[in-house]
């Protein structure tokens, strides 16, 4: 029998980064079979661990969760950075990866860097339009770096090798109905449907402006029926249930949630979705050709989750919405004005769908499969930009 070919999947930090590393390995096992071994390898985290549990998969863990810094506290994140590095150096030692693909999170960085010390090929996802620290460190270097947007190849060094490729998403996304999604969060299908998204941790302001404008959307005539489908995050959930529980009525189902782990039953049923615009929740909804309105986390690194947001607004596939200028009484007026103008949402599902990116899978297990030594690029690719 043929020796597999092993490839490592490292994530981290946010399910962002986490849900496309768990798109390549289920791509790459269902197409490849036993021809491929893939692991995953993620940090210490509750959130993390959540992410991948839920997805049945139980990785290889660092405790490895933020850079090392000039600061006191910065002081034993290094040492602890360094333990990664010897631990990383063991994994790989016992693995025996023959390809590495890192997706995100600074878990990521001292894997790389014992991969960079034992010679074995990696391969980079930035998902953001703004490249992430560890992606910036780390490019130079790499077989190549797989890219969701043209402009993040410009913020790479030059000779990089990038790729556009598109964020990866799970199959399931194209194989749930709308009866399936409703069936599991109790709901009517045939009413319009709000998805919400925070994020895997939450997020305070949005969730704030959410129950206000859920106080006022249950009294619109124009929404008899509404069902809004709720991640809160686990900080925020026992105050959004109290509150909610105060302002809705008859023909108001609402389902709320710390985490979503099965999210593709939850896009299934959603006719919009209101959310954070980290990259991996904005593939998933480009994948899908949902209508959104994005409330960019206003202190992410880089403003990454506001350039995210505006890309999409500026080819008119949702509707940015700052989270400095955010009230419930505006988010009420934007959701009513999508649920009830059924031409203006589909003009915005169209252009979301124009987003998408089908083939992403196939070209990141191709390169991951048969570029072993990172020489050969894929035919699309130019060095130091993103293939068109």
């Amino acid at each position: 029998m043929t020796t597999p070919h092993r490839v490592l999947v490292v994530a981290g930090g946010t399910g962002g980064h986490i849900a496309p590393a768990l798109a390549v390995g289920d791509h790459l096992r269902r197409v490849h079979g036993d021809r491929v071994h893939v692991r995953y390898l993620t940090g210490s985290r509750s959130t993390e661990k959540q992410v991948f549990e839920a997805a049945e998969e139980f990785p290889d863990v660092l405790a490895c969760d933020r850079a090392p810094s000039l600061s006191v506290a910065g002081v034993f994140r290094t040492i602890r950075y360094g333990r990664s590095v010897l631990e990383s150096r063991a994994i790989l030692r016992r693995f025996q990866p023959d390809a590495i693909l890192a997706t995100g999170g600074y878990v990521c960085a001292p894997v790389l860097l014992a991969a960079r010390m034992a010679g074995i090929p990696y391969y980079l996802h930035e998902s953001n339009a703004v490249p992430g620290k560890v992606t910036r460190a780390f490019a130079k270097n790499a077989a190549c770096v797989f890219v969701a947007h043209e402009c993040a190849a410009d913020g790479l060094s030059a000779g990089c090798r990038a790729s556009l490729t598109g964020t990866p998403v799970r199959r399931e996304l194209h194989e749930t109905r709308r009866g399936e999604g409703a069936a599991r969060f109790g709901i009517d299908p045939s009413a319009p449907t709000v998805l919400v998204l925070g994020g895997s941790q939450g997020a305070r302001g949005l969730n704030d402006a959410m129950c206000d404008a859920l106080a006022d959307l249950t009294y619109r005539e124009s929404l008899s029926t509404l069902n809004v489908v709720w991640a809160c995050g686990p900080l925020d959930l026992n105050t959004v249930t109290a509150r909610v529980s105060k302002t809705t009525r008859r023909g108001v189902t609402v389902g709320l949630f710390d985490y979503i782990g099965d999210i593709h039953n939850a896009y299934a049923c959603a006719d919009i979705v209101v959310s954070r615009a980290g990259a991996s929740t904005l593939a998933e909804i480009t994948a899908l050709g949902l209508p959104s309105i994005l409330v960019p986390y206003p202190h992410a690194a880089d403003n990454h989750q506001y350039e995210n947001a505006r890309a999409l607004e500026n080819a008119g596939a949702a509707v940015l919405m700052p989270e400095s200028t955010l009230t419930g009484a505006v988010l009420a007026d934007e959701i009513e004005s999508l649920l009830v103008d059924a031409d203006r949402r589909e003009v915005l599902a169209q252009r979301s769908a124009d987003l998408g990116s089908p083939a992403c899978l196939d070209v990141i297990a191709e390169h991951l499969m048969t570029d072993f030594n990172g020489a050969r690029l894929h035919a699309s690719t130019t060095p130091g930009k993103a293939a068109a």
